[in-house]
């Protein structure tokens, strides 16, 4: 450093010593204050950064002493180059020889210089602490465990005969233990806790953590005798800063805590307005601070600004074109910085048992971290476990993006904590100590659905410890009992199922199918309707599943079943029968098992349907189990679907086209015919029946259809959960018409006049009715239904775009060779240039809805008829090259991306289908079919590895 520069670096170092010494005592700064200090910091941080190695060693220290002591003020972290700059010059320092180890050391407290003056050791050493708790928490901050851990070591024994300094390693423990999740890592540093202190906020620090762990009464008692003590002070001292300051947020965190003993029924909520309105005169009071974050945090996630930008300047065909050379980021995030240190500083805890303090606004810092701070993002989740943030950050393409480093990271963390959550929830539950209780749960709820997110990403032998985990929380009592944690619970066992090998499922198969029912006698739940019920995900795995052994291994599952069966309470029959359905598909019940199924599945009819009723379970099934005696099942239903009216398709209406669906359930439709485990029966529609569900789907059409799609297609508020349950009805009027009825009419009668009339009567109302235009071609000709299928294709409009996909797909399905009786379906050939304009879509990724497209194609490919030419194929190569690497994981979302971040997961699995079958089917060779095969093999997550999987069962 030259000399000029030398002495400007000690002459600010000396004005910067003069200005903390006028500093008022604020336990955190005026926000107008705290800007000001920052603005004249922040220019000074890369030459201090770069220039200190070049000052003399004692300089040095107090130069930094001075940095970090203004940047603590303005509530700024530090930053790496600057925790280096700390570490060298601490670690050439030894003021505490026998209490501290640093072999480099080249100035150390001897007897021989200890009467040294400039500056006196006692200088250095409060420099060099301060310095080193600075580096401490820089380390918690970072989540760098190794430095923290050795650093809290190396304190250790300097601070044991200093409190406050012992106190503020105690919280440094804390803070880094709640940032893992980790509450009896933080009980344990708070046993450490001095008894006696020089600054009496170091007992509120005590409280606030107590308060966060769920210690409510021990934390409301300290934080009383410490106001009081405060108070007492400021009788003497009434304008002292300090003492406001810390009355100020003392009184924060107290009414916090009174809030939540009052939300428990004892005392009342308290009202400190007036003080607060006081100590706002002395800019102590702390909610103007919480406001001015709040409004500043509760605001859009600052976006990265692009490097190059290009404005049309004031004359035709004139652009100015700039570049940012530096990133803007860190000054942008500076308010969530601040706030998560503001938070630390004035003890203002997340939660006071189910009370809210600063959890909501540090949810939305993490919100702003996500992009440009994973490390805080992951403290802030680990700390709030917050149901939203977890959501928010644990998306699945975030999750396939995470390094494997921070899996098992993240694993670790969660699986501990619900481990030592899950027994203190038991026994505070019995206690009925509610704080302790809301704490633990919250955990309980993290830690769970952290591990349901994260376990697609682990292998085999990870997989096994939580297999154990969740079939012994499945059977807890604490969750049994628990209003939400069911639903944690379910997402556990699916990811579980989806991740694990078939053959690990098939092991699991009996161990899962002998999970207790809720609701049964043997097993209460207190929310039995919501828990999960795991087998029904089995059967999206196991094709098929190995015969069931001869031992008697299953007779007491399958007796206890059929017993649960015939019970009275409908949810346990329901879940009962679900299980014996799988059994029954699987076949792995006995003969005699199946006519006892039988028996007790129809032993209850419903009056109006005379079916089996079978809660949570559609009626077709009747069509699949065993019946009492041959035919019942399709005459009974057959007699059912006939003569029963549409309800409404409203908002709240339980799946508003369950009829429908049972109807298409019932039929065969060629080419659809599913390859099934166990024999079952369909209901042959006669013509006149055709006719009959037409007269049903047009009453209700002329009843309330035209009034619904005109209510929903209107701008004018209304209810919108009515909108997906009117869609859903149509998309199934659709499917019965050109799959059940159209096929069964002669195409001159008076019967196929009233299907063309609906249909046209819903196309003149503004439904999209391009999926039944191919089948309306068996009734009738029209020249107009490709032209119409190309204009759906082309429309902005999504109904209509979706719906002339289905008519496309359902053109091409029904191209000959049918097979059997289903040739008299055939369709005539469509246009080619139909399939062009798909593959065009494709090929140049037309948004929205390209997943749509990629549906579509993955659906015509599958059929691998003739109609599939070259120029289709090649603009499907063209597409799978862009997505490549448009669908790549990355950390979040950027704006103009083509394919939207959250659905890039999807976008995967479904262009590695369309690449294995153009590989499998047509032999395609380009380099993008070989990439996206390839790369699916080690995809991240295991849908899309299944994709390569079963491509390769298939060769």
């Amino acid at each position: 450093m030259t000399e000029p520069l030398a002495e400007k670096v000690q002459q600010l170092v000396a004005a910067w010593r003069a200005n903390r010494h006028l500093y008022p005592g604020w336990l955190t700064c005026p926000s107008e204050n705290r800007e000001r200090v920052w603005k004249n910091t922040r220019s000074w941080l890369l030459v201090f950064a770069h220039q200190f190695p070049n000052l003399a060693l004692e300089v040095r220290l107090l130069g930094l002493y001075e940095m970090n002591w203004r940047l603590e003020t303005a509530l700024v972290p530090l930053w790496t180059d600057l925790a280096a700059a700390i570490t060298d010059c601490l670690d050439l320092i030894n003021p505490f020889p026998g209490q501290i180890d640093l072999p480099k050391a080249t100035i150390t407290f001897l007897p021989d210089n200890a009467d040294r003056k400039d500056p006196p050791w006692s200088e250095i050493r409060r420099c060099w602490l301060e310095l080193a708790f600075a580096l401490l928490r820089f380390h918690r901050e970072e989540r760098h465990e190794q430095e923290f851990t050795k650093w809290t070591d190396g304190l250790g024994a300097i601070c044991a005969q200093r409190p406050d300094y012992l106190s503020r390693l105690c919280y440094e423990r804390s803070l880094y233990a709640l940032g893992q999740m980790d509450d009896e890592a933080a009980r344990r540093a708070l046993a450490l806790w001095p008894s006696t202190v020089g600054d009496l906020f170091w007992a509120l620090r005590r409280a606030a953590i107590l308060a966060e762990l769920g210690e409510a009464g021990e934390a409301t008692a300290l934080t009383e005798s410490l106001l009081a003590h405060l108070r007492v002070g400021l009788r003497h001292s009434p304008e002292d800063i300090p003492s406001l300051s810390r009355e100020g947020w003392a009184m924060c965190l107290l009414f916090g805590l009174y809030h939540h003993r009052a939300s428990t029924g004892e005392g009342k909520r308290p009202d400190f307005r007036g003080r607060w309105r006081q100590l706002a005169s002395y800019r102590c009071n702390p909610w103007e601070e919480l406001e001015f974050f709040e409004l500043r945090l509760n605001q859009p996630v600052p976006l990265p600004k692009p490097e190059f930008t290009e404005k049309p300047s004031f004359h035709p065909g004139e652009y100015t074109r700039s570049r940012s050379f530096l990133s803007d980021a860190p000054d942008r995030l500076i308010p969530a910085y601040q706030y998560m240190r503001l938070v630390e500083e004035a003890t203002f805890p997340p939660f006071c048992g189910s009370i809210g303090l600063s959890g909501k606004t540090l949810r939305d810092v993490a919100g702003w971290f996500i992009r440009y701070d994973p490390v805080r993002t992951q403290t802030l989740i680990c700390r709030l476990a917050d149901k939203e943030l977890i959501e928010q950050y644990f998306k699945r393409h975030r999750v396939a993006w995470l390094s494997p480093q921070a899996i098992i990271e993240f694993h670790t963390i969660a699986y501990r904590a619900v481990l030592a959550a899950h027994p203190k929830s038991f026994a505070i539950g019995a206690r009925g100590e509610d704080a302790l209780a809301s704490r633990a749960d919250r955990i309980l709820y993290a830690g769970i659905e952290i591990l349901a997110r994260l376990t697609v990403r682990l292998g085999f032998e990870q997989l096994q410890p939580l297999w154990t985990l969740a079939v012994n929380l499945y059977h807890s009592p604490v969750l049994r009992q628990s209003p939400n944690l069911d639903r944690p619970l379910g997402n556990l066992f699916r990811s579980l199922i989806l991740s694990c090998p078939r053959q690990d499922l098939e092991q699991r198969f009996r161990e899962l199918m002998a999970l207790p029912i809720p609701g049964s006698t043997s097993f209460s739940v207190a929310f039995p309707d919501s828990w999960p019920e795991v087998v029904g995900a089995l059967t999206q795995r196991l094709s098929y599943l190995p015969p069931r052994s001869q031992t008697d291994e299953w007779v007491g599952i399958t007796n206890s079943l059929l017993v649960a069966a015939g019970e009275a309470e409908p949810a346990v029959r329901g879940r009962a029968i679900l299980r014996l359905w799988i059994l029954h598909e699987y076949n792995y019940l006995t003969s005699s098992e199946t006519e006892r199924l039988g028996q007790v599945y129809w032993q209850k009819v419903n009056e109006n349907s005379q079916l089996p009723d079978v809660r949570g379970l559609p009626r077709w099934i009747c069509l699949v189990l065993p019946e009492p005696q041959p035919g019942l099942s399709v005459e009974r239903f057959r007699q059912f679907a006939i003569v029963s009216n549409l309800p409404p398709a409203e908002g709240g209406i339980v799946d508003a086209s369950g009829l429908l669906t049972d109807l298409l359930h019932a039929t065969k439709i060629p080419g659809r015919e599913l390859s099934r485990r166990s024999p079952r029966r369909y209901v042959d529609w006669t013509a006149s029946e055709a006719e009959a569900l037409v007269d049903r789907m047009s009453e209700w059409w002329h009843a309330a259809g035209r009034a619904q799609v005109a209510l929903v297609r209107s701008p004018l508020p209304h209810d919108l959960f009515g909108d997906s349950a009117f869609d859903e009805r149509m998309t199934a009027v659709l499917d019965v018409l050109r799959y059940i009825v159209i096929p069964r009419l002669p195409s001159v009668s008076p019967a196929a006049d009233k299907v063309l009339n609906l249909v046209a009567d819903m196309e003149q109302y503004g439904t999209a009715v391009e999926a039944v235009l191919p089948a309306l071609l068996l009734l009738r000709q029209d020249p107009e239904a490709a032209p119409r299928l190309r204009r759906g294709l082309a429309s902005a409009d999504r109904a209509r775009y979706v719906s002339a996909l289905r008519g496309l797909i359902h053109w091409l399905e029904y191209q000959p060779p049918l097979g059997g009786q289903g040739e008299a379906l055939a369709l005539p050939p469509p246009p080619q240039d139909l399939l062009h304009e798909l593959g065009g879509i494709i090929a140049g990724r037309r948004q929205p809805d390209l997943i749509y497209a990629l549906d579509a194609a993955g659906a015509i490919l599958k059929q691998s008829n003739d109609t599939i030419d070259e120029q289709f194929r090649q603009s499907l190569v063209i597409g799978l090259e862009y997505l490549f690497s448009e669908t790549a994981y990355r950390s979040a979302e950027d704006p103009g991306e083509r394919i939207p971040y959250d659905e890039v997961p999807i976008y995967r699995a479904k262009s590695a289908h369309i690449a294995t079958l153009l590989h499998s089917k047509f032999h395609e060779t380009a380099a993008s079919i070989q990439k996206w095969i390839e790369t699916a093999k080690s995809d991240p997550l295991p849908e899309v590895r299944e994709v390569a999987r079963a491509a390769s069962a298939a060769d």
